[in-house]
């Protein structure tokens, strides 16, 4: 299972595999935009979520986030990018994403707002536990 860490590791290296600049990545422990990217003067601000706790002292930790946990962790990262998408409102070249454990529990819930994934433009980045990064883009990008 891959921690919220590993998650944003794996898509700063796909990323700069695709030319883009990291201008920021955080650490688990900080607050703000996961991740912030820069290729040609776009800008993209991805919020990452991962499968299990990597706090040694919490519950969940080594053990997969409940169904609950990952909804709760999904309309996290969903009012993280329209929370971006307001504050960055006027600004050219900004996207948002999310990035998210390519497991069950998070397709099923993904599925379920992907009408609203798409009314955003919010791309998704499913990282699976090989590290390999299957991204989706909405139709109307």
């Amino acid at each position: 299972m891959l921690y919220e860490s590993q998650i944003i590791e794996s898509v700063c290296r796909y990323l700069e595999s695709k030319g883009h600049v990291i201008l920021q990545r955080l650490l688990t422990t900080e607050r703000g935009d996961d991740i912030i990217s820069e290729k040609n003067g776009t800008f993209l601000y991805i919020e990452a979520k991962g499968a299990t706790s990597s706090d040694t002292r919490s519950k969940r930790y080594g053990k997969p986030f409940t169904t609950a946990q990952v909804r709760d962790h999904v309309s996290v990262a969903l009012f993280k990018c329209a929370e971006v998408l307001t504050r960055e409102r006027g600004k050219e070249n900004i996207k948002v994403g999310i990035a998210l454990p390519d497991n069950e529990n998070y397709r099923k819930c993904v599925s379920k707002i992907k009408k609203a994934i798409e009314t955003l433009n919010i791309i998704v980045f499913w990282v699976s536990t090989n590290y390999k990064i299957i991204v989706e883009t909405p139709k109307n990008y």
